[in-house]
Parts: structure tokens; sequence; C-alpha cells
């Protein structure tokens, strides 16, 4: 869906757009979606917070308040409003396994 992948027959459409193999529109695919590695890694120097703002603020040029004010009630949704100023190393297995967060 990403396109690191081709297809071979049919016919994907993601978000509307359908995935005909021209960059534009791959372009367009990758900025809606997202992926998830199976060993993610988070930047050890940063805490939860920063970790979570940094795409937003820095890829899609969210301002800072609003991309802050996303990532604490994302935390809120997974139970981690309490990791918020933790950095990765110092976050439990149980809470670790939360990672990464919902995109949107």
């Amino acid at each position: 869906m990403n396109g690191l992948e081709r297809f071979q027959r049919g016919k994907l459409t993601v978000c509307g757009t359908e995935m005909d193999g021209k960059q534009a529109s791959l372009a367009q695919i990758r900025n809606h979606t997202g992926m998830v590695f199976q060993h993610f890694n988070l930047f050890p120097h940063l805490s939860v917070l920063d970790n979570l703002t940094m795409g937003p603020i820095y890829a899609r040029g969210k301002p800072e308040m609003k991309a802050v004010e996303r990532a604490r009630e994302l935390l809120d949704r997974v139970r981690l409003a309490d990791q918020v100023a933790k950095f990765p190393g110092q976050i439990s297995g149980d809470s670790a396994s939360a990672w990464p967060l919902p995109a949107r």
C-alpha cells in the first residue's frame, strides 16, 4: 500500500487516490498513511512527548501547540499520560508495548 512492493493485478485505492504507479499518486497516498515496523525505534535522547511531536511538527508543519495537544490526547487514550516526560529507556515493558501510538 505504501509502494514498497508492487501489486500484480487488481485495483488499489487508498483514501480516494488510486495507486497507479505515478510518483504524485504515491506521494499523496504516503501523506495519508503510515507504516509501523515490527521493530520500531524511538529517539532515546528525546522524551516521549518529543518523540510524538517531532513528525507532526517537522514533517507536517503542524504548530507545536497543536502537536503537543494531540500527543497528550493520544497518550491519554492509551493510558500513558503519566509517561510524557520519560525517555524510551525509562518506560516499562508493559508501557513500551503500547508504542507506537495511532497516527491520528
